[in-house]
């Protein structure tokens, strides 16, 4: 870590590396993250995201270099290799047809091959390195069973892997032992938080959110009304914040506005004859929570994601009815301990609003839908790097939070058939089929080690066409 001082302030940079393009970094090699103050969060906040970042990417981070996942390397043929003629002819004739079989041989054992000498052996020690291999590797599962169920696994595992989640609804990242909901903005959200415009709509929303939570609390033992009060209370805590704080917790704004949103969408079906248990509201009331909606809205709309997210969510309207796959998806995520308990809370927050709103619900009901496929694309892209990633670790088959995201897929097969139903048909089937294999991931091998010696032997025995190589 190293310490830099610019304009009065002290701050704390690191340097990471990576090899792959994600929103803190700029390009591959050395990185220099600011992590005091990145984008106006803090420090904690700032070094949260990273983590996060990090963490979701971990499957194409690694020590050295490998050039592709091992079960891709090892199902690849011989002939695929840039070896010469002559050595593919070695190659064959001793039906050494997958790099799988060539890996598992020794230095030694390769020597020992009519024929093959010292420059055929630098040839294919060569060529493995190329692609993060060597000869003399432990490979206790290999030859795989089939081989064709398992190069189809892996292709799906690939195609899984380059998912990205869908705009408009949150998005999850692996995060220590959970899948976490990013509730942080992006730079336009920071760029939107700093002007003049937004900061007073912000005050003028926290005083109408105030004006109401202290009416609700008498709405709340009432038909129909349950949670008004502690939703309100929840946009006062959101909205109590320096303006340049705003965008950490866009996420979880976003829900709570759609649910008090719902509320007002309620009392104006109940004012227009709807059948209910549940009475319309005094106008002492009705205009107070107006007011707040009112102020909400644009304000909220002034933060280009929310923007983005919002419109997203209007164009497609779904129905309460049709919540059911994200329901099983988000108990059955709960069930594997995936989700933490204010994940879960949001999740609460739009199905609620989706039963009691219309428009409003609606959108409630479309962002519940999409933050439920993140989390499926999220938990899935994760386990597919953690099944590829064997070149480096043996994760996969160590990781506590990966074999939960396989046991999740596997469990929940049915309720994600449905919920990617409107997905691409080859990204649907690769995710399905994905899911169905998850939960009984293969035994991968372990990472090389120190590079295995030929066996002694003496230059009488040694062919006479290691001189010809």
């Amino acid at each position: 870590m190293r310490m830099l001082s610019a304009a009065r302030t002290v701050r704390q940079r690191i340097f990471v590396t990576t090899s792959v393009k994600v929103p803190a970094f700029s390009g591959d090699g050395w990185e220099l993250v600011d992590v005091s103050g990145w984008n106006g969060h803090s420090s904690s906040e700032a070094l949260r995201r990273l983590a996060g970042l990090i963490s979701s990417s971990r499957s194409t981070l690694s020590r050295g270099t490998p050039a592709m996942p091992l079960m891709d390397a090892l199902l690849g043929r011989v002939d695929e290799l840039a070896l010469t003629a002559r050595t593919k002819t070695l190659l064959r004739r001793e039906n050494m047809i997958h790099v799988g079989d060539l890996v598992s041989r020794t230095e030694a054992e390769m020597l020992r091959l009519p024929d093959f000498g010292r420059r055929s052996l630098n040839d294919v020690k060569e060529r493995l390195g190329e692609i993060g291999l060597r000869l003399g590797m432990d490979l206790p599962e290999w030859p795989p069973e089939d081989f064709d169920a398992a190069a189809f696994q892996m292709t799906n595992a690939r195609r899984v892997a380059k998912l990205s989640q869908v705009p408009g609804g949150a998005v999850f990242e692996p995060v220590e032992d959970r899948f976490v909901m990013r509730t942080t903005g992006d730079e336009d959200d920071d760029a939107a938080a700093r002007r003049p415009m937004t900061q007073q709509l912000q005050s003028a929303a926290l005083d109408k959110a105030r004006t109401f939570a202290g009416l609700a609390a008498r709405l709340d033992n009432q038909p129909g009304w349950t949670g008004i009060a502690r939703s309100a209370s929840s946009i006062v805590a959101l909205l109590d914040r320096p303006p340049l704080e705003i965008p950490t917790v866009l996420g979880l704004i976003y829900p709570a506005s759609l649910e008090m949103a719902s509320f007002l969408e309620l009392d104006e079906r109940l004012a227009s004859g709807a059948e209910s248990f549940a009475v319309p509201l005094e106008p002492e009331m009705r205009r107070p929570l107006g007011d707040l909606i009112r102020t909400l809205a644009p304000w909220l709309r002034a933060f280009p994601s929310i923007r983005q997210a919002d419109d997203d969510a209007s164009r497609f309207l779904l129905e309460v009815s049709e919540l059911q796959p994200t329901s099983d998806v988000v108990r059955s995520a709960h069930e594997f301990a995936l989700l933490t308990n204010g994940d879960l809370e949001v999740f609460r927050q739009l199905r609620d609003a989706a039963e009691r709103g219309a428009f409003q619900g609606g959108k409630a009901a479309e962002r519940a839908k999409r933050s439920a496929l993140n989390l499926v694309i999220g938990v899935a892209v994760f386990a597919s790097g953690a099944m590829m990633d064997a070149v480096v670790s043996d994760y996969a088959t160590t990781s506590p939070l990966a074999h939960k995201a396989g046991q999740f897929l596997t469990r929940t097969e049915v309720a994600i058939e449905s919920l990617v139903a409107d997905m691409p048909f080859d990204l649907r089937h690769a995710i399905v089929d994905f899911a169905r294999a998850a939960g009984d991931p293969p035994v991968l091998p372990t990472s090389p080690a120190e590079p295995i010696e030929p066996h002694s032997r003496s230059s009488s025995n040694r062919r006479s066409s290691d001189e010809e190589h």
